[in-house]
């Protein structure tokens, strides 16, 4: 009698085991495709357009764009919506925004051939 209940003990402990494996390994997948779909790719950086002009975004949702020919720096805020990054100066006017779609290491401002592409530096 003494052996059925043990080996009943230990079949139990067995089951709990696999369950704890089972989970911790579901645990490490789904860690790692979350890191994995996040990409770690983000549009923060400084971007040149062909005329020289400079776009900077920073981690805190700020952009500062640089004109060459000024010396002058703007600043504004940004912020990500999928493959748009939208800046908005609130200072001139609550409809004041460019968008920017995100295609690969550029940000694309405009369609067709009025499109004009800032590409990230590194």
């Amino acid at each position: 009698m003494k052996k059925k209940m043990k080996r009943g003990r230990s079949r139990w402990v067995k089951i709990v085991a696999l369950f704890i494996v089972a989970t911790l390994l579901l645990a490490v997948v789904a860690t790692s495709l979350i890191v994995a779909l996040s990409g770690g790719k983000t549009v923060e950086g400084t971007y040149r357009a062909s005329d020289g002009r400079t776009l900077t975004l920073l981690k805190n949702g700020v952009a500062r764009l640089q004109v060459p020919s000024t010396n002058q720096a703007l600043t504004a805020t940004y912020e990500v919506d999928g493959d748009v990054v939208r800046i908005s100066d609130e200072s001139m006017g609550p409809d004041n925004s460019i968008s920017f779609r995100v295609a690969g290491d550029k940000l694309v401002v405009g369609e067709g051939s009025s499109a004009e592409a800032w590409v990230k530096q590194e």
